[in-house]
């Protein structure tokens, strides 16, 4: 954390901005938590971090992508580890055969699905326990999710630079 404080002030920032952007951005991507924590937030944050020093852009996405990244895998994880136990739920046992067309289709298009859950604002958070939960294997999650990710910083990134008056 340090060496992100001194390189934050090396670049003439205030040090919360560059620590602001992986937190929003893996508090938005958390399972639960990214249910109530807004990607609006993060969008400012790495907006007004831009506009005062545009040279660290690298550096704004790299930590987002970073911050974002983490929470989705600790959330694939968490639906990992636990499959056995949500699969054995009343609530799946009642829509048992809905859940086998369900994971059926995701299975074929599984790098769709990630991709739309991370572009989704309600789904963002959710999608990768519900990934993990349905057994999708670690290796290739983790492919799909780079690509996801990579896909939504682009997106970030697309956004920071297009919008009118972000830097002066």
């Amino acid at each position: 954390m340090g060496s992100l404080s001194a390189l934050a002030i090396s670049l003439g920032l205030d040090s919360s901005a560059i620590f602001l952007v992986p937190a929003l951005a893996f508090c938005e991507a958390l399972l639960g938590l990214g249910l109530f924590v807004s990607g609006a937030f993060l969008l400012a944050t790495a907006m007004i971090t831009y506009s005062a020093q545009p040279d660290i852009l690298p550096l704004i996405l790299l930590l987002a992508f970073l911050g974002a990244f983490s929470a989705d895998m600790i959330g694939y994880f968490a639906g990992y580890l636990f499959s056995d136990t949500v699969n054995k739920t009343a609530f799946m046992g009642k829509y048992g055969k809905a859940r086998e067309k369900f994971s059926s289709l995701v299975d074929r298009s599984m790098l769709l699905a990630i991709c739309a859950g991370r572009l989704t604002p309600f789904l963002r958070s959710v999608t990768p326990f519900l990934a993990g939960s349905m057994g999708l294997r670690p290796t290739r999650f983790l492919v799909f999710e780079v690509i996801a990710c990579t896909i939504w910083i682009s997106g970030l990134a697309s956004i920071l630079l297009l919008i009118p008056g972000s830097v002066d």
